[in-house]
């Protein structure tokens, strides 16, 4: 290890730029922060040596992630290969031969943390400098991690356009002359060695080459946990100092007597706070017991309040505004309970939104990004994350949740207090803030369908719940198990005035209503707009003149700072740390004029530049719509289908057991092999008849979103090109409707006899009802929908029926093979309505419930669709006997198809065997092959086959020829 890594001066970095033996074409310039360590924890050559041991031991890396890191005093570190590929950001990392220069500069630069400047930013922007002028890269090929990420990289300080500005005026410099280059420094030359040297000491998780460039991911900096840190700030691995304090030991009591922190709805058991069953039996069987008890000494009652907080910023925020504010509750004889619940929303929402400002403003400039850009940006990476924060809302209070849980612990807390409850000494509260809204929209009617007593009072602070679902959930209970409810939001102008991330111009609400919701301009709770807009929502607030005793909103700002209808929140986000609100609530909790002050407010973190903290799979959701969105800026086209010539020698049809490579001919169901016909050879058969495939993966589905569909879609790509096959891949926005269905004619009418086609499909399947009645069969004849494949803009009538795919088979030319792989629920004959039954836990289905109005939508934009096509053949729709492609299914129409870990449960079976070597195999045989792959699996999924009885004993993926004993 003793001289991997060497330090060089701003003048021998230089001199190594220009003499290094470049074989790598550099794009672009990435540049990064390392978080930690920051620049309390930075140690010299001990710390870059550490961040080597973390890449490559922990994450398994050939080499540190970085070409160079720049210390905190401006010295510059040499790293990874020049000619490798670096770790620097997933899909952006490019190869051996074209990608990005990346460095990493030691500290943590989000606001308020460690300074960016002197001698280390100096060194950073000659960096940049040099290497774009090295490769006569334009200054905006600089790029910082955070426009290709959802993390705040290279650090919330930093600015991107004062830091292009400054590379601009050092670049201009160099056009004027040469680079001074020093005289065989002796840096220069130990800074080549150990760039080019191979590593000897790589563990065994990281022995490949360096002549190899996989993709090797991209670095955690904010995400990283704990033990990870202390990895990288301890050379040995121990504790570090890092981030901010840990919470003292009197908070986290503090604590523990008042937060329960969840986590997808269950109790969280990680991070800075956990809480377990025995921690809220505490709560419940102590806790409240003993404050009861003082309570009724004291001569006055309980006053118990259950907060859920916005659940919108960094775990650490919500716990630190819970630390901050329970003092001020209990010295007003209020005993919070406050849910800490599902964090990060903010921070990643406004990573996403600065990294898409920035795509954009590279090619249509700063002054066109527009909120309806904005909105169009984060809408399809925004929505699952949105999405899934509502679930996990309504996970927490489902059976095994943690609020459900909480729920049955203050129901009985509740029976053993019947008279105290009976005669006011215990008196139920609750407050929910912006996302709060939705907690308490599961949790309290669970409460009162479980028997817990009436809420004396509902406050609802910005609510971030749809319109909809509180009309549905708790507005028939204001007056009776919501005793009062008030409202605190703004008016439509400060909503108007408020900002998301520096970027979108109004209120997060707004954001919800124009592009997180599942439609477009939902109605939100919150907004002014939205409750003057509905009927009942006026009645209800006593927005129509007539005051409805039972519940009253209070609009921001209103002229009186103090009282029980108060506000001067000028944010979404500030309502709970603003005195004149917090105050109310208290107020009209305690039914009492006089209470203590609320809290001095003091500086608080921004939640729009807070690190990322959300679970890895919504990221990875989120990144891979970023990648689509970056590759569509880079010219590809957004609804462009990439296609991949194989480079690899086609692979030759294997022989059949007679020695020949031949199969069956259908065309309309009829078998037209002829025995004076003499097959080709296998070896001549390969270049005349083309492979061609269509592959196609959907995750991005805003109403119930996928996680691994996109990964099989590429994978089924993957393999084909390596069998010889010239790919094309349609995957999230891409895949519309008219994509798929324009792809899928043109690869079948543009083929010709002899040729093979490969069609494969992972997303969600549906059902519509059936239009014309062909579903019915003799065999069944109760079915009365059409079963359908969901394309991306399912939402906008997006939806391929049974019927359309028929169409289109009716058109395959006759001799060519086509072969479907549809990993999705209901795709067997499409002829039967699914039985549903109950969804393993690691597990998640693909089928969706169809939204009403996406239903409507397409029932109004193709309602004669199948009947005109049938009619214009005048042949029925169905039938084995007819049909033209050989369809293999992941499960039968009675049952879902799964995809667990990621993964389709199909694909992961069915592609491993379809590379398995072999002799010739029948669709028949495969099929066999696959059953008996699934037999053991645990799921109820039983994959099929659907073709005609004669085209079961032709060849898996071979050309149609007749076929001779």
């Amino acid at each position: 290890m003793a001289g991997r890594f060497k330090k060089l001066t701003l003048a021998e970095f230089t001199a190594l730029v220009n003499r290094f033996p470049f074989t790598r074409r550099i794009n672009a310039v990435h540049m990064h922060h390392t978080w930690r360590p920051n620049h309390a924890q930075y140690q010299g050559e001990a710390s870059i040596e550490a961040m080597w041991r973390y890449h490559t031991q922990t994450n398994g890396w050939s080499d540190i992630a970085q070409h160079v890191t720049i210390g905190k005093d401006g010295s510059i570190w040499t790293g990874r290969n020049w000619n490798q590929a670096p770790a620097s950001a997933s899909g952006h990392n490019g190869n051996s031969q074209l990608g990005p220069f990346m460095f990493e500069m030691v500290g943590d630069f989000d606001k308020g943390k460690d300074p960016f400047g002197g001698a280390q930013r100096e060194a950073a922007l000659h960096v940049v400098a040099h290497i774009l002028h090295r490769f006569g890269l334009p200054a905006k090929a600089l790029h910082f991690h955070r426009e290709m990420s959802t993390k705040t990289c290279p650090g919330s300080g930093i600015d991107y356009d004062k830091t292009l500005a400054d590379v601009k005026v050092i670049m201009a410099k160099l056009g004027r002359r040469e680079a001074p280059i020093p005289a065989e420094a002796d840096g220069v030359a130990e800074g080549l060695l150990a760039l080019l040297q191979e590593p000897d000491t790589l563990p065994p998780t990281a022995t490949r080459s360096l002549l190899r460039t996989p993709e090797e991911g991209e670095l955690e900096e904010e995400t990283m946990d704990a033990r990870e840190i202390a990895l990288l700030t301890q050379p040995e691995g121990s504790r570090g100092l890092f981030g901010p304090p840990p919470l003292p030991a009197a908070t986290v009591e503090l604590l523990r007597s008042h937060v329960i922190n969840l986590e997808q709805g269950g109790f969280s058991d990680k991070g800075e706070f956990s809480t377990t069953p025995a921690d809220v039996d505490t709560i419940f069987g102590w806790r409240l017991e003993q404050a009861l008890r003082e309570a009724q000494q004291a001569g006055r009652p309980l006053q118990l309040l259950f907060y859920a907080h916005g659940g919108l910023v960094a775990e650490r925020t919500g716990l630190d505004s819970a630390a901050r504010y329970i003092p001020w509750w209990t010295q007003n004889h209020i005993y919070p309970i406050y849910f800490v619940w599902e964090t990060g929303l903010m921070g990643t929402l406004g990573a996403l939104l600065r990294g898409q400002r920035r795509r954009a403003a590279a090619t249509r400039g700063v002054t066109d990004w527009t909120d309806t850009l904005v909105e169009n940006a984060v809408r399809a990476p925004g929505r699952p994350i949105w999405k899934n924060m509502k679930d996990s809302a309504e996970w927490a209070a489902a059976p095994g949740g943690g609020g459900h849980y909480v729920a049955q612990q203050l129901l009985a807390f509740c029976r053993r207090h019947t008279a105290a409850l009976a005669e006011g000494s215990i008196r139920l509260h609750a407050v929910g803030h912006s996302a709060g809204s939705i907690f308490h929209a599961h949790f309290l009617p669970l409460a009162w369908q479980m028997g817990v007593p009436a809420f004396r009072t509902l406050h609802l602070l910005a609510p971030a719940i749809r319109v909809d679902e509180f009309r549905k959930r708790l507005a028939g209970q204001v007056g009776g198990n919501a005793g009062h409810l008030t409202l605190y939001t703004m008016r439509d102008t400060l909503e108007r005035d408020d900002q998301c991330g520096g970027v979108y111009r109004k209120s997060l609400l707004y954001l919800l209503y124009y592009a997180l919701e599942s439609e477009r301009d939902t109605p939100i709770l919150g907004l002014d707009s939205s409750l003057r807009n509905d009927e009942e929502m006026r009645r209800l607030l006593g927005l129509n003149g007539q005051p409805n005793q039972a519940a009253r909103v209070v609009w921001s700002q209103t002229k009186e700072a103090s009282g029980r209808s108060s506000s001067t929140s000028t944010t979404h986000g500030g309502f709970d740390d603003d005195a004149a609100t917090m105050e109310s609530v208290a107020r009209r909790v305690l039914d009492q004029d006089t209470i203590v002050p609320f809290p001095k407010p003091r500086a608080l973190p921004d939640p729009w530049t807070e690190p990322v903290a959300l679970p890895e799979a919504l990221l990875l959701l989120a990144q891979e719509q970023l990648l689509q969105q970056a590759a569509s800026a880079a010219g590809t086209g957004s609804g462009a289908a990439t296609e991949t010539a194989a480079v690899q020698t086609p692979v030759a049809p294997l022989a059949s057991a007679n020695g020949h490579s031949h199969n069956g001919h259908h065309a309309n169901g009829h078998n037209t092999s002829s025995p004076d016909t003499e097959p080709a050879a296998a070896d001549d058969e390969a270049p005349a008849n083309r492979r061609r495939a269509l592959c196609i993966g959907i995750d991005n589905y805003p109403d119930a979103p996928l996680m691994g569909c996109v990964a099989d879609a590429r994978q089924w790509e993957g393999t084909l090109a390596k069998m010889g096959f010239r790919t094309q891949l349609l995957v999230n926005a891409q895949a519309t409707r008219a994509a798929i269905l324009e792809r899928l004619t043109d690869l079948v009418t543009t083929s010709k006899a002899g040729d093979i086609v490969v069609v494969q499909y992972a997303g969600h399947g549906t059902q519509v009802p059936d239009q014309d009645g062909d579903e019915r069969t003799d065999e069944n004849q109760l079915d009365t929908q059409d079963e359908a494949l969901c394309a991306y803009d399912y939402n906008d009538g997006g939806l391929i029926l049974d019927d359309d795919l028929r169409d289109v088979f009716r058109l395959i030319p006759e001799g060519v093979n086509v072969t479907c792989f549809m990993d999705c629920c209901h795709s067997e004959s499409n002829t039967r309505k699914a039985v549903f039954g109950r969804q393993p836990a690691n597990a998640r289905k693909r089928y969706m419930r169809l939204p009403n109005k996406a239903r409507q939508n397409f029932l109004s934009q193709h309602p004669k669709a199948a009947a005109r096509s049938r009619a214009a053949t005048g042949t029925p729709a169905g039938g084995r006997e007819l049909l033209r492609a050989v369809n293999f299914t992941a499960c039968k129409a009675t049952e879902y198809a799964y995809e667990v870990n990621g993964q389709g449960l199909f694909t992961s079976i069915a592609l491993p065997l379809l590379q398995t070597p072999a002799e010739s195999r029948t669709h028949r045989q495969f099929m066999s092959q696959i059953e008996a792959a699934f037999a053991n699996v645990g799921y109820e999924q039983h994959p099929t086959i659907d073709c005609s009885d004669e085209a079961q004993n032709f060849l898996l993926l071979q050309a149609l020829r007749p076929e001779h004993a």
